[in-house]
């Protein structure tokens, strides 16, 4: 009975092997515990958002867990340690996100990422997410699916995509992605009011020349034409609304 018993606690404890390896590791690494990125993946968005704020309070030492938790996390975790080190600002971290960006396997790991380097890539990150611009989404949804949602589905995806990667550029001191988010504006519903909110942000409200997102194609083209004509006549002088209020605009400024 006594070396069944003593199998039985040995076989625990291979078994807790694994999880107990993971979670040192992480506290030696960040004081981050297995179970604080745990709830970064939760399926209840008010613990991932405490479990954030928790990330948050440790501060860059949380960096290395969160970096590594984009190689082994679930798909919520890692979006979740994007959003992590994102809003922590270490610039050394920049090409860990760029290394994660070329696997990621979502939607919206994709655009967690792409959106984490407009805050911590520098002037060479911009060779990372130019290919971005002209994303093309593969077919992620069940062959049983209507094969109209489906194109809408991907339509939505590239578009989305698209929009941050133009987004992100441009924080990144490289306008060339403006034309896409304005061509965005044509595209479906959930594509067109992402690319008008990105372009207000960027230009501070200034300009919109009567854009509306409910109106008809016909309507819209003509919006559409003079924000054409707007980036055509001053794409050499333009200067997003942020540029004089982001403390971290200056991209040769930053490390990584």
């Amino acid at each position: 009975m006594a070396a069944r018993i003593g199998i039985v606690i040995v076989m625990a404890a291979l078994c807790m092997v694994p999880s107990a390896e993971r979670s040192n590791a992480h506290a030696q690494a960040g004081k981050v515990s297995w179970a604080l990125l745990e709830k970064l993946g939760s399926a209840d968005a008010d613990e991932r958002d405490a479990a954030v704020a928790d990330v948050l309070k440790i501060g860059k030492d949380a960096a290395p867990a969160l970096v590594d938790e984009l190689g082994k996390g679930t798909p919520q975790s890692r979006c979740s340690a994007l959003l992590c080190l994102e809003k922590l600002e270490d610039f050394k971290t920049a090409k860990s996100v760029e290394f994660f960006l070329k696997s990621a396997g979502t939607m919206d790991e994709l655009l967690y990422a792409i959106k984490a380097l407009g805050m911590l890539g520098n002037a060479s990150t911009r060779q990372a997410v130019k290919p971005w611009l002209d994303y093309k989404a593969p077919a992620r949804l069940d062959e049983k699916t209507a094969g109209w949602i489906a194109e809408k589905s991907r339509e939505t995806e590239q578009g989305l995509v698209r929009n941050q990667a133009a987004e992100t550029l441009a924080r990144l001191g490289d306008f060339s992605g403006v034309p896409v988010l304005i061509d965005g504006l044509d595209s479906n519903g959930w594509v067109r009011r992402d690319a008008h909110i990105r372009l207000m942000r960027m230009t501070g409200c200034k300009v919109d020349f009567g854009y509306n997102l409910g109106t008809s194609r016909k309507e819209r083209s003509a919006a559409i034409g003079k924000w054409k004509k707007w980036w055509a006549d001053g794409k050499s002088k333009f200067k997003p609304e942020w540029t004089n209020s982001h403390k971290v605009f200056d991209v040769n400024k930053r490390g990584g």
